[in-house]
């Protein structure tokens, strides 16, 4: 068997290396660092930090304060003023009128009312016809009659009357009442806001025109048959004299929705 000879570098690492132990002193070998946790794929901002070391940190962890936290923003006054814009009337369809009417509260009387209601106090497309009364209507309703006073009540008078229509008469509106007025009736229009009853037309010469029986050929009659017979088709129900006993001396005009008007 051969022995390979020591070199004597080698022989000095030796005797350095058994001095060393003797001493009781054991060499440091160098320790690679440690890699970095890696991320998995699937993981976003949850990778495990590395221990802290505590012999750097001098002991027990401290804790780290927080930034103090920021105050809330307050909303600008224009802001908040935009939030409580009210909506136009009857989504603005009064616009192109010269109605005046303005929005109430709803109405919610038992089994009546109504949840958008206006109280009008002049009606027309053109010209604003004054009511002596404020009248509660809907906005169909409220819409129906604007256009029945200005594109029929309106060039009639002139036509017959050879005068202008300046008012409407106090007339009935909202009412939480049966038809015709009886109890045991069914719901009139008038408990919805839905009608109006017209007792007649208050003239620029200082005279009223009454609604009474017009089946005659005066001018006054030939005005009255005009406008009943317009008024037949923008609302969906007119009744007046000869209609029954009950109508004999104003026009009840209402726009409940029907297929066909229903008119006498």
């Amino acid at each position: 068997m051969k022995f390979l000879a020591a070199t004597p570098h080698a022989l000095r690492r030796s005797c350095r290396l058994a001095m060393l132990l003797a001493l009781g002193i054991a060499p440091v070998m160098p320790v690679a660092a440690a890699a970095a946790p890696v991320a998995k794929p699937w993981q976003t901002g949850h990778v495990p930090l590395p221990e802290p070391n505590r012999r750097r940190s001098g002991g027990a962890l401290q804790a780290v304060p927080l930034p103090p936290l920021r105050p809330a923003r307050k909303v600008g006054a224009s802001a908040a003023r935009a939030s409580q814009v009210e909506r136009p009337p009857c989504g603005g369809a009064l616009k192109s009128l010269a109605t005046v009417a303005r929005p109430i509260p709803s109405i919610a009387e038992g089994a009546c009312g109504r949840e958008e209601v206006l109280l009008v106090t002049a009606v027309g497309t053109d010209t604003a016809i004054a009511l002596a009364s404020p009248a509660t209507l809907s906005c169909g309703m409220t819409i129906a009659l604007s256009h029945w006073i200005g594109d029929a009540v309106l060039p009639a008078a002139k036509k017959y009357l050879e005068t202008a229509v300046v008012g409407l008469p106090a007339g009935v509106s909202y009412a939480c009442r049966g038809r015709n007025d009886q109890a045991d009736a069914r719901l009139s229009e008038h408990a919805f806001a839905n009608a109006f009853d017209l007792p007649g037309f208050i003239l620029a010469n200082g005279k009223t025109i009454g609604i009474g029986p017009h089946d005659g050929n005066s001018r006054k009659d030939l005005f009255l048959t005009e406008i009943r017979m317009a008024a037949c088709g923008p609302f969906g129900t007119v009744l007046g004299p000869g209609a029954d006993d009950y109508h004999d001396d104003h026009f009840h005009l209402d726009a409940h929705a029907r297929n066909t008007p229903y008119c006498r």
